[in-house]
């Protein structure tokens, strides 16, 4: 039985629990992320700083055990979002400094049920987006970040008691938490 297995110019060994996408050449075969469901111990994967688009999320999505995933500055849509409905033991997501992605993804996110941590610091999406996360019960952390009036204190108050124990991270201001603010607000 093989334990290894090429994607793109590198070999993978699939007993790992963590798959990292080695960012310093493109990956120009998106297929090839389908052999990830070839790692029987797959728990978490990281595609920060890739091409990975939404071609290579659908493969992605076949991964079911999936539990952590990094998709950080990434050439993802919010149109290939949907396929993250797939993992069902998704409890980390990392969107970080992926700007194309917009309340437009919110109703994908949304299903996420299972999901602990979100982090979109550093995307489109806004307090509106945000509002409609609070059907999320089981998150206990999301990070954000504060420009150009994406959010106000009054919305994130608000939203930080509907969300029972989760700290909204407003990186840069404080943590919103049960309806109360700790930090300094500076906007």
């Amino acid at each position: 039985m093989e334990s290894e297995i090429k994607i793109g110019n590198h070999y993978y060994d699939i007993n790992s629990e963590h798959f990292l996408l080695k960012g310093e050449e493109p990956l120009s075969n998106f297929n090839e992320l389908s052999y990830l469901n070839r790692f029987p111990n797959l728990k978490s994967a990281s595609f920060s700083g890739t091409n990975l688009n939404d071609e290579g999320l659908l493969h992605l999505s076949n991964c079911s055990g999936i539990e952590n995933l990094n998709l950080q500055e990434t050439e993802i849509t919010n149109a290939g979002m949907h396929y993250l409905k797939k993992l069902k033991q998704l409890k980390s997501l990392r969107l970080k400094d992926n700007p194309q992605l917009t309340n437009a993804c919110i109703s994908d996110l949304a299903e996420l049920e299972n999901l602990l941590d979100l982090q979109i610091h550093e995307t489109g999406i806004t307090e509106e987006g945000l509002r409609k996360l609070t059907v999320l019960e089981n998150l206990e952390t999301i990070i954000i970040d504060i420009w150009e009036n994406n959010y106000t204190f009054e919305g994130l108050l608000k939203i930080a008691s509907e969300i029972p124990n989760c700290n909204i991270v407003a990186k840069g201001d404080g943590i919103f938490y049960n309806g109360k603010f700790k930090g300094k607000w500076r906007h």
